[in-house]
């Protein structure tokens, strides 16, 4: 489990810096070790750990009248998406991690996309996105939309989407609990990542905006289609 504590870390180091989608690389990585259900689920531990994290760290840059707007659908969308996932056959899942990071990738592809995020409404950015990421969707720039479109920088996005997601993802945890037998022992070594993600996002934030754009999409891109050749073979089990 090494290998996974230190990816993890750089995925959370690389999801500050320059906006690296978490799940669509934590998924592939987790599936080494466990089953797609329990994937879901400890992909969810492990981001809203992080999400309370970002929330320590950037506490002072957080939008709280939209932070709390969003939530109260985040949570909806959370409770709905945690409880309907555990019905989904385990190969569905995996064809979701691929289908998601594919379309991911052919966005950072596309030359012809547009600079501009998309503006959204609190239903879509709050009660459609977390719906979506309780079966592994990568949905951040949905959900970030929102406050990009009004002008906010990268540190006040994920402040405010980092309260929107530990709301959302606490939703996702008790519906899963709830509705399916899911053992509890194994999201303690996700629990015990806790500590070094913090360190981790502090020193992210220190050094954020200080790699190149064109930098950042390459990591963006290779480190994403690293992942979904990692998770192809799991199609087929």
């Amino acid at each position: 489990m090494f290998a996974f504590y230190s990816l993890s870390l750089l995925i959370v180091f690389l999801g500050i810096i320059i906006n690296l989608p978490g799940s669509l690389h934590i998924n592939p990585l987790l599936l080494h070790f466990y089953e797609p259900h329990k994937v879901l689920f400890l992909t969810t531990v492990f981001l809203t750990l992080g999400a309370l994290g970002r929330i320590i760290i950037f506490w002072k840059e957080i939008l709280w009248e939209d932070a709390f707007k969003l939530s109260v659908y985040g949570v909806l969308g959370g409770l709905l998406g945690g409880y309907t996932v555990g019905i989904i056959p385990q190969k569905i899942i995996v064809s979701i991690f691929l289908i998601s990071g594919g379309m991911y990738l052919a966005k950072h592809l596309n030359k012809e996309k547009q600079s501009n995020p998309k503006k959204h409404g609190l239903f879509m950015s709050g009660f459609v996105t977390a719906f979506l990421q309780s079966f592994g969707l990568s949905v951040g720039p949905l959900r970030q939309g929102y406050l990009f479109s009004r002008g906010h920088n990268l540190v006040t996005v994920q402040g405010t989407i980092a309260v929107v997601f530990l709301a959302s993802g606490i939703g996702m945890i008790i519906s899963r609990l709830l509705s399916e037998d899911i053992p509890l022992r194994d999201s303690f070594s996700i629990l015990t990542l806790f500590p070094f993600m913090l360190i981790t996002m502090y020193a992210a934030k220190k050094v954020a905006y200080k790699i190149p754009k064109s930098i950042q999409e390459k990591i963006i891109i290779y480190s994403l289609i690293l992942s979904l050749v990692l998770a192809i073979p799991y199609l087929f089990k």
